[in-house]
């Protein structure tokens, strides 16, 4: 069985955006396998990019919701 260890981007930086993409090579130097990306705002993320810096570094990527109450799927509202 495979381990694999990851590192999310809320650890460094919020929001993460386009120009945080210094921590891909620093999550690939500190020994993980996975970038968790938190994104609170999509349209601040160059998405092509990510996906080919990623995968240049051999990471995995996975993505959270960091959202605020206005998008909380259990409001009544």
């Amino acid at each position: 069985m495979n381990i694999l260890f990851g590192a999310s981007t809320f650890i460094w930086v919020s929001p993460f955006n386009t120009n945080s993409f210094h921590l891909i090579k620093k999550v690939k130097e500190m020994g993980y396998d996975i970038l968790e990306v938190a994104v609170e705002d999509k349209d601040l993320v160059d998405w092509v990019k990510l996906k080919r810096l990623v995968d240049d570094a051999g990471l995995k990527v996975t993505i959270s919701g960091a959202f605020g109450s206005d998008r909380d799927l259990s409001r009544t509202d």
